[in-house]
């Protein structure tokens, strides 16, 4: 019986891609793991124009409104604090 050659761009069943999940966006294995610089810009594009001080709920709001998919609302939902003063504040909590 021969072997089998299996195609390289055909992936194996048991290979899950997962690089558009939010999950598949975070780097590291910690129990918060850092968002990937791809969903940290989409993250900022999402929220360019945000009038500041915000609401974590104002933010994802307004995230939505502009057409923010789950992904980018979930990774917002990271966010702990109660107000956040510019685009910065929410960059540096989410990037710890």
């Amino acid at each position: 019986m021969a072997d089998e050659q299996t195609d390289p761009l055909i992936p194996d069943e048991d290979v899950v891609d997962d690089r558009n999940t939010i999950e598949g966006q975070l780097i590291g294995h910690s129990p918060h793991p850092r968002l990937s610089n791809h969903i940290m810009l989409q993250i900022q594009k999402y929220l360019d124009g945000l009038n500041y001080p915000a609401t974590k709920y104002e933010v994802q709001h307004y995230a939505a409104s502009r057409g923010a998919g789950k992904q980018i609302i979930a990774a917002l939902d990271r966010l702990q604090g109660s107000s956040y003063q510019n685009y910065n504040a929410i960059s540096n909590e989410l990037s710890k």
